[in-house]
């Protein structure tokens, strides 16, 4: 079995580099490029693939498509949603999550578990917050609990 030789450090670097020239060359050239494969170096078990494509338009403007369901689409408005500094604490009776949201009158959040996972929704004015929160096995979801104070959000959740 032979075994290919690959660059590392610096060498990896410019060999990027010029992968991602020749693809600006491809695409000035065909007007198109596509490319899919697979992701490598994840950890034992996983795997994973990308796909995306590049097509050039009127005015030398690209449209760029992914292959996995995810597209992305010129003039889309795009909603910025920030996501919250979140801390957990998994304590010996219960799981507590403390959540900044600044600026976020209490009435304006949305606090709810779904199959356990703690989901965050928060909106004031211009100010949208959403945040999904995987729980450690064994809390008691009926037992959540919340209170907020100067931009805090306190999320208590016994164990079971």
């Amino acid at each position: 079995m032979t075994k290919r030789n690959e660059p590392s450090g610096l060498g990896q670097f410019l060999s990027g580099i010029e992968g991602l020239i020749n693809l600006v060359k491809e695409v000035t050239e065909q007007g198109v490029i596509a490319q899919t494969g697979e992701i490598r170096n994840l950890p034992k078990g996983a795997r994973g693939m990308y796909g995306f494509s590049i097509k050039t338009i009127a005015g030398g403007l690209s449209q760029a498509n992914s292959e996995s369901g995810f597209k992305v689409r010129s003039f889309a408005a795009v909603s910025e949603a920030r996501e919250p500094l979140v801390d957990i604490f998994d304590e010996k009776d219960r799981v507590l999550v403390v959540v900044e949201i600044p600026g976020v009158a209490a009435e304006n959040i949305s606090v709810e578990i779904r199959e356990n996972i703690l989901k965050l929704r928060a909106r004031d004015g211009d100010r949208t917050y959403i945040k999904d929160v995987v729980l450690p096995p064994g809390v008691k979801c009926e037992s959540l609990a919340t209170a907020y104070r100067n931009g805090i959000l306190e999320i208590s959740i016994d164990k079971g």
